[in-house]
């Protein structure tokens, strides 16, 4: 029997139409999880990534940093409890219509796993909500059964994501694997792969596919550029 290949994707504005964080906060101010100014402060997080005055790494860091904070004495369990009924309603579902159809098609012959900036209960809510085989993420801290507003380990940067999948690499081998980025903070994860594949790619990475030779893809093409090389 032939071994099991792997696939690995980001979330954000890979298969994520945009940056999650933002209806999920708004989900969790509206549920009483957190407070409007944990809201605010992300949005002005985001507002320094987009006038250029903080890079793209160092956002995604501030981003769960606030929500960490704002997520203190919650239970993981009740957080990821309501991150799954999130990814249920009209905002939470936005993923890009070609995400499901692609994962269904690579779950045939690849072990699926999300590598994602976002925190561990978003990790497995998107898991779950697409049924593939595990993820890897950023951990909040956990003490006494609640976060304690503290992040533990971060996937921010390019090198924080290639290390994470180390332990992946040691189960799975590099011939026929793929994997989906969208930013600066994927190529680590891109580098470790056969086949890269740079979706709505910002500026940093595009400029690094070039160089490199990686497929850069649209949601449109994006299938049709998979299937070719399956």
């Amino acid at each position: 029997m032939d071994r099991r290949k792997i696939a690995l994707f980001d979330i954000d504005k890979t298969i994520y139409d945009g940056y999650l964080i933002f209806p999920l906060a708004e989900y969790f101010f509206k549920e009483h999880i957190i407070s409007r100014d944990i809201v605010d402060n992300l949005y002005q997080d985001l507002h320094l990534y987009r006038s250029r005055q903080v890079d793209y790494e160092t956002s995604v860091e501030n981003f769960n940093m606030h929500l960490a904070y704002g997520l203190k004495d919650h239970s993981p369990g009740s957080i990821f409890r309501a991150t799954a009924a999130f990814l249920e309603t009209r905002e939470g579902g936005s993923f890009f219509p070609f995400a499901e159809p692609l994962i269904e098609l690579l779950k045939k012959t690849h072990d699926v796993y999300l590598v994602t900036g976002e925190m561990q209960f978003v990790g497995k809510a998107v898991a779950d909500y697409f049924s593939v085989h595990g993820y890897v993420s950023t951990e909040t801290e956990v003490e006494n059964v609640v976060f304690t507003g503290n992040i533990s380990k971060s996937l921010a940067k390019k090198e924080e994501k290639r290390d994470a999948i180390e332990d992946l690499f040691c189960a799975y081998s590099y011939k026929d694997s793929l994997a989906f980025g969208d930013s600066e903070g994927d190529i680590g994860m891109l580098n470790k792969v056969a086949y890269a594949f740079c979706i709505n790619a910002t500026e940093g990475l595009r400029e690094a596919a070039l160089s490199k030779g990686w497929y850069i893809v649209t949601p449109v093409s994006i299938m049709e550029a998979v299937k070719k090389i399956l």
